[in-house]
């Protein structure tokens, strides 16, 4: 019984190495862990001094991860498994967002409740404080939270449309 707890506490390390190289924790994470107690349990249990040679099989498994995080590190593969970038930036290209509480501006898009709206040239993101607002609907922001623009529509509903009428220049036969 020890050669197959043996043998399961190896296809658990290579499940959990596959983890490791696998973004997300899905199967091979899981069945990983699931075959570690598993190996775990059948040598406590039909092995005599089982908890002995469990400590041990850990004891190695922390060796080989203490060594392979040195190999990692000395190759320049460290920073292949750490994400060391920071968001700093704003992606809205505005510091702050304050200075358009209270500024008027046109719905753009149909917000519904997130859609985009113009406010004197400058395009963002906003957020109705109602379930629905629709395209060229005149709005008004009510509160700025963080990042997040709330807007509320405006009584007078529709931006009009502006037709420019063809003009004729005096004295042109056109």
């Amino acid at each position: 019984m020890l050669m197959v707890s043996i043998v399961i506490l190896i296809i658990a390390a290579a499940f959990l190495l596959a983890e490791a190289h696998i973004p997300g924790f899905g199967f091979f994470g899981i069945t990983g862990i699931v075959l570690l107690l598993v190996s775990t349990v059948i040598t406590v249990v039909y092995v005599p001094f089982g908890i002995v040679v469990v400590l041990g099989e850990y004891a190695v498994l922390a060796g080989g991860v203490a060594v392979f995080v040195r190999w990692a590190k000395s190759r320049q593969m460290y920073g292949q498994f750490i994400l060391r970038d920071t968001l700093n930036e704003d992606k809205s290209g505005f510091g702050d967002l304050d200075a358009f509480l209270g500024k008027e501006g046109v719905a753009k898009t149909s917000l519904r409740p997130v859609g985009v709206a113009d406010f004197n040239g400058v395009s963002l993101e906003v957020t109705a404080d109602c379930a629905y607002i629709q395209e060229n609907t005149r709005i008004k922001v009510t509160e700025v939270s963080g990042r997040k623009l709330v807007v509320r529509g405006m009584r007078e509903t529709q931006v009009p449309d502006i037709q420019v009428p063809d003009i004729k220049e005096p004295g042109l036969n056109n």
